[in-house]
């Protein structure tokens, strides 16, 4: 195994896992990596010699400067790879990437479990289990914004509104997630058409939904939800969302249906 020796001999030498990490591992650059040399082969050396547990090899490779992504793929692949017949669960890689990386960001650990080869919906479904709760601030200059949640089709989500105005109109003034009490049915080429001007609006998918200030997310939707204010999407009526000002913060808490 590639490293083997090298590895070995750091040990032999006194030195910690997480010392011999640092020393065999650079990767601040692309062209500083040895040739021929992968991540994963240096972890699963480093997993063998040491005889690592999965979050000690997470750990190992921190220390060493690996990015999250490389060190999510490269941990997998290297326990597989050094326990045959061994399978890491999504659920155990990311926990252990949480700890030792200080992860406080869903997209974060998605992304780094999608780069460790494991499916959309089981990703989807361990990032929900670990970040069920989520903090989103939503602008009221831009059309519908991603908020990182996303749904399988057993899990809804909760919006609250918890915080902010903004004002979508200088006929309305500022108002939060509620929307115009005066404005009260939003006309054709808003955001949703019959719901409160300036009004917390909710998409996943195709389908539009009134949130205000709370609402759950439609019973049989599932992908991924975004948030606008209901605006004029098309600067029918006036200058749409470009005179916009102000956020709100809402509060996303995904549960079982």
């Amino acid at each position: 195994m590639e490293y083997m020796a090298t590895i070995d001999l750091l040990k032999q030498k006194g030195l910690s896992a997480l010392e011999a990490a640092k020393q065999v591992l650079n990767y601040s650059t692309e062209a500083q990596k040895p040739d021929g040399i992968t991540l994963a082969s240096i972890a699963a050396a480093l997993k063998t010699i040491y005889a690592l547990t999965l979050i000690q090899l997470v750990r190992a490779l921190k220390e060493g400067q690996a990015p999250i992504n490389e060190a999510a793929r490269a941990t997998k692949d290297a326990i597989e790879v050094a326990e045959p017949g061994k399978t890491v669960s999504v659920m155990e890689l990311a926990e252990a990437l949480k700890e030792v990386y200080e992860i406080q960001d869903r997209i974060v650990l998605k992304d780094a479990l999608e780069y460790a080869g494991y499916s959309s919906e089981e990703v989807t479904r361990t990032v929900n289990l670990l970040f069920p709760t989520t903090i989103c601030i939503v602008s009221s200059k831009s059309l519908f914004q991603e908020t990182g949640v996303e749904l399988l089709s057993n899990e809804k989500a909760v919006i609250e509104y918890q915080s902010g105005t903004w004002c979508v109109s200088p006929y309305i003034g500022s108002c939060d997630a509620n929307g115009s009490a005066r404005y009260s049915c939003a006309k054709e080429g808003y955001a949703l058409q019959g719901a409160p001007e300036g009004a917390l609006v909710g998409k996943i998918g195709d389908t539009l939904f009134h949130v205000g200030k709370k609402a759950e997310t439609p019973a049989d939707k599932a992908g991924k939800l975004s948030l606008c204010a209901n605006d004029d999407l098309y600067a029918r009526y006036g200058s749409g969302f470009a005179d916009n000002s102000g956020e709100i913060t809402v509060k996303i808490t995904v549960k079982s249906k």
